[in-house]
C-alpha cells in the first residue's frame, strides 16, 4: 500500500465534526427536494450564473427545483456542484446529471427519509460525523 493510500484510509477513519452546520436542530432532515437543491450555496453560484433570484422563490418548488437544475451542469465544476453530488449519490442513490425521472425519485427518497425518524442519525453515521455545531441561531 502507498502512503497515500495509507494516509487516505486512516483521514477516512477520523471521525469529523461539522463545525458550521446550518441545519435546524428541531427538524435536521430535510422535508422535499428543495431543501436539498435550492440550499443557499447553491442559489449564490446559479443567480451568479444568471438564474434569476425569483426561481428559488416561486410557490410551486417541484417547478423552481426543475428549472434549477437544468442550470445544474454549468456549474459542474464548483465544490458545491461536486458536494450537492455527493449528497445525492450517497443519500439518496441517485447519479447526476439529474432528469426528469431522476428528480421524482429524488422527491420521493426525501419524503420517505424526512419520515424516518432515525434518518439524521443514519447520515451522521454514513459520513462519520462524531459532533455538529449548529451556526445559526434557529429560535
Amino acid at each position: 500500500m502507498s502512503a497515500f493510500d495509507e494516509l487516505l484510509e486512516a483521514v477516512e477513519a477520523m471521525p469529523a465534526i461539522d463545525f458550521h452546520s446550518r441545519i435546524a436542530p428541531a427538524s435536521p432532515a430535510a422535508s422535499n427536494a428543495s431543501e436539498v437543491v435550492l440550499n443557499h450555496c447553491l442559489r449564490a453560484e446559479l443567480v451568479t450564473i444568471g438564474v434569476p433570484p425569483s426561481t428559488f422563490e416561486a410557490d410551486d418548488k417541484k417547478k423552481s427545483v426543475a428549472d434549477v437544475t437544468q442550470h445544474l451542469p454549468k456549474i459542474s465544476n464548483t465544490t458545491t456542484s461536486w458536494c450537492l453530488t455527493q449528497i445525492l449519490r450517497n443519500l439518496y442513490n441517485i447519479e447526476a446529471p439529474i432528469d426528469e425521472q431522476k428528480l421524482e425519485t429524488l422527491w420521493t427518497e426525501v419524503a420517505r427519509t424526512s419520515a424516518d425518524p432515525a434518518w439524521p442519525a443514519k447520515v451522521l453515521q454514513k459520513a462519520n460525523i462524531e459532533r455538529v455545531l449548529v451556526s445559526c441561531d434557529w429560535d
